[in-house]
């Protein structure tokens, strides 16, 4: 517990640390006070972040659409034209779903913990990615992940119907972790626990599904290498293109793994 507190700790003042970190970055940005005076945390949790606040309007938004359709705010993917929405592997291939599942399944969840559990994930860790990316590197970053995640369950898991934004949740802790990297390694630990015990709940748990989890993994980490190079060998603007030129072989690939999976 001693250890999981100055893990906390730290990654509570890391926005700070992280401006003398990278001169470079967005963080310097001013943080909203509240009427006080002070920060509010949710406002200075989400200052500069304003794709990652968006990814939590949308994903709630379509939680709460989904639970109006299914008529239960428990069971919200019971009604015929919400699972429709659901990645399905072999639905694509044999019963008429639509193939832009792979964009929609992302954002469906299954119930309540399902949806408020990724959303504190992408709370606590995305505002710190997207402050340090930019918001529109951030977002194609996310958008990797989550097809990635897509991808995989095409490939390893198609015959389960398939939601949830955890693939790239995964992928935004690993661009996260190279970040802390840099700063300290022994942020690390925290985050490579997180990891493991997270890619290690299917097998104890039931109804979450692994590829999902491992395909947004592998992509995070292929950007997460990629960023912890460039930031270290360039800065300003090459290390912006450096940054591009990461997700567009990134983003390439899993396009590929994509078309070859829905094939």
């Amino acid at each position: 517990m001693g250890l999981a507190r100055r893990w906390v700790s730290s990654f509570l003042r890391s926005p700070g640390r992280y401006r003398q970190t990278m001169s470079d970055s967005s963080l310097s940005q001013p943080v909203p006070r509240s009427p006080k005076g002070q920060p509010g945390f949710f406002r200075r949790q989400l200052a500069g972040a304003p794709v990652t606040a968006g990814i939590l309007v949308l994903c709630t938004a379509v939680y709460l659409l989904t639970a109006a359709l299914s008529g239960s705010f428990m069971d919200n993917l019971r009604a015929p034209d919400v699972m429709r929405f659901t990645l399905y592997g072999d639905g694509i291939a044999h019963f008429g779903f639509p193939a832009w599942t792979v964009v929609t399944g992302p954002l469906l969840h299954s119930g309540p913990v399902h949806l408020m559990s990724n959303m504190l994930l992408v709370f606590l860790a995305a505002p710190q990615v997207e402050r340090d990316w930019g918001s529109v590197r951030y977002l194609l970053m996310v958008s990797i992940c989550a097809l990635a995640s897509s991808a995989a369950v095409l490939t390893w898991s198609p015959d389960l119907p398939t939601v949830g934004f955890s693939g790239a949740v995964l992928g935004i802790w690993m661009v996260l972790g190279a970040q802390f990297y840099l700063i300290d390694p022994k942020l690390v630990r925290g985050i490579l626990v997180f990891v493991v015990v997270t890619l290690a709940m299917p097998f104890y748990v039931g109804g979450i599904s692994w590829s999902a989890h491992l395909g947004g993994m592998l992509a995070g980490f292929a950007i997460a290498v990629g960023w912890y190079i460039a930031s270290r060998r360039s800065v300003g603007t090459t290390r912006d293109r450096a940054l591009y030129a990461v997700l567009a072989v990134v983003g390439a690939a899993v396009l590929a793994w994509l078309a070859l999976a829905a094939s």
